[in-house]
């Protein structure tokens, strides 16, 4: 379906592109581009193409990116290799500032700590926590609280153990941990510009004073972001937008405002940013639908210069990092027990405990006291009376290989259907947990007691026809 562009922002696009703007509108009427990414730790290129039965073809700047046929079903996001979390669904522009950040962290080894500030709906974030390893974190903040619990479901399908999240302002974040981390990415809120062939509703909120509203907001937060960044580490800011207001002419202020940094080359494989003044803008990099097969993005990598900060700021940030931390309780014990007769490789697993619940440890510190968290690592269940209650998390974390029992259905196995819709399954075996799989991945966890596997599936990720077309959407659609 096309959508008219609004007069006065072809107008101003024009200064940019000159001769190319006609591609550019040509570009603006075709349908937006889809893509997925797969999830390394538990699928190969050719598994997943296998898989989904779904020809596949590589984004250039992502080695886990993909796009999608034109055509490709909508439905993807209902497929059993989504609920066990081996691929995400993400528009392969959006790939774009994750993979910038990892190449201005390249010298740095394992071990990194980052935060993603504006995490949700988690699509960078997931990515992040592939391209630090294991040895490293990922802080994953979402401002607003209403979207963490998306952010939170992908994470559980995603499955990784070195993630932790927040909600916090960006303000408040440079307060606690200030000069804490070696890469910091900032998707800043924007217009969308380069979201219009795909949202309609961007189009009809657009206007030039939205622009100007943004590139106010923009370098509030580009400045507080910029505080978070240790000695010798980078910073990525990223829009979806087309407007110099929002782009290039933030990084330039930005520079210009605070000595020690620098912006770095990142426009490998993608077109030049707009030069402002005397600034190299020009190393920033623009993503053009008329140049790619992608939506439009921005994005900059800023360093900091490596003079070491002082030390009491150091020691300070030290004591915040080790500060609060709890203690073990009775809910640790009940853990190891579940650990125990359920996961055995994962009893002596470094945990965290908050009241009745427990979480994995990450190997490498946040920089944040634990309780500014939301979660302060993988969750991994609850303590009930009598029981311990794993997480789903946990599930997506897991493979068949690594729990004691578990049920590997087939898509077609009438038992799968019966799982995921939330039904009990007749179920032969001694009582104790079972981690549900699809292609050898946990989907989620039952609990088998007189033969009968009770559904522990949590009510949100069911089947559930009569919202069947909502929730499809929901699932579905590209994410950032």
């Amino acid at each position: 379906m096309t959508h008219r562009l609004p007069d006065e922002f072809v107008a101003r696009l024009r200064d940019v592109l000159g001769d190319e703007l006609p591609d550019f509108v040509a570009a603006a009427s075709q349908p937006h581009v889809r893509g997925l990414r797969r999830n390394a730790r538990k699928v190969s290129a050719d598994q997943l193409d296998a898989v989904l039965g779904v020809p596949l073809e590589p984004v250039p700047w992502c080695e886990t990116g993909f796009r999608l046929p034109g055509g490709t079903p909508l439905r993807l996001g209902d497929h059993p290799a989504h609920r066990a979390g081996l691929f995400y669904l993400q528009e392969p522009s959006a790939m774009s500032p994750a993979e910038i950040l990892a190449r201005g962290l390249a010298e740095r080894g394992p071990g990194a700590a980052v935060i993603d500030l504006a995490a949700a709906p988690g699509g960078k974030t997931t990515r992040l926590t592939e391209l630090v390893g294991p040895d490293g974190v990922v802080v994953a903040n979402e401002v607003e609280r209403s979207r963490l619990g998306a952010l939170h479901q992908n994470l559980d399908r995603w499955g990784a153990a070195n993630v932790v999240t927040c909600s916090r302002p960006i303000a408040d974040l440079a307060r606690l941990a200030p000069a804490s981390f070696d890469g910091v990415l900032l998707d800043a809120p924007c217009t969308g510009e380069g979201m219009f062939r795909r949202d309609p509703e961007a189009i009809r909120h657009w206007s030039v004073a939205a622009v100007h509203g943004s590139a106010r907001r923009q370098a509030r937060l580009l400045a507080e972001a910029g505080k978070l960044v240790a000695p010798g580490g980078v910073l990525v800011y990223s829009t979806c937008t087309f407007a110099v207001e929002e782009n290039e002419e933030r990084i330039a202020a930005f520079v210009a405002d605070h000595p020690g940094w620098t912006i770095e080359d990142c426009t490998q494989g993608f077109a030049r940013g707009r030069r402002v003044g005397d600034a190299p803008t020009d190393r920033t990099a623009r993503l053009w639908p008329h140049r790619l097969a992608g939506e439009g993005h921005f994005v900059a990598l800023l360093r900091r210069d490596a003079t070491p900060e002082p030390a009491a700021e150091a020691a300070g940030r030290e004591r915040r990092r080790r500060a609060r931390q709890p203690k073990p309780e009775p809910a640790a014990a009940s853990w190891r027990a579940f650990a125990k007769a359920t996961v055995p490789e994962l009893v002596d697993l470094p945990i965290v405990v908050r009241g009745d619940r427990v979480f994995a440890r990450p190997a490498t510190p946040s920089g944040l006291p634990d309780d500014v968290l939301t979660r302060p690592g993988l969750p991994l269940g609850r303590a009930r009376p009598g029981r311990f209650e794993p997480a789903q998390a946990l599930a997506g974390y897991l493979d068949a290989d690594r729990v004691v029992e578990a049920r590997d259905w087939t898509p077609d196995d009438p038992r799968w259907h019966a799982y995921v819709s939330g039904a009990e399954i007749p179920d032969t075996g001694p009582d104790g947990w079972v981690l549900v799989c699809a292609y050898g991945w946990g989907v989620g966890w039952a609990r088998r007691r007189g033969n009968q596997l009770k559904n522990f599936l949590p009510q949100a990720l069911r089947s559930q026809p009569d919202r069947a077309p909502k929730a499809r959407r929901a699932a579905t659609l590209d994410e950032r």
